[in-house]
């Protein structure tokens, strides 16, 4: 069964944040179920929201943290509870 990830990430507007998880993402089945970002004052925040299989949720945050440590952001994961 798929679970949902909530991914946050932080940082600079260079390079795109989004741009970085989506890179990370890519080995990973995965369906993005919704996507907002704000930038403001020279910095980025972005929400990700995907359908994935739970077992690759360490996996997917490992490969966030190499994609993103390097241009400074920070970066949080979070498996959400889906009421039925």
């Amino acid at each position: 069964m798929k679970r949902q990830v909530l991914i946050l990430a932080s940082g600079p507007l260079n390079p795109s944040g989004d741009t970085l998880i989506f890179k990370a993402l890519a080995p990973f089945v995965h369906e993005v179920i919704d996507k907002q970002r704000i930038d403001i004052a020279g910095h980025t925040i972005v929400a990700v929201l995907i359908l994935c299989d739970p077992a690759h949720i360490p996996a997917i945050l490992e490969d966030l943290r190499i994609a993103m440590d390097p241009h400074n952001f920070d970066i949080a994961l979070e498996e959400l509870e889906v009421s039925e």
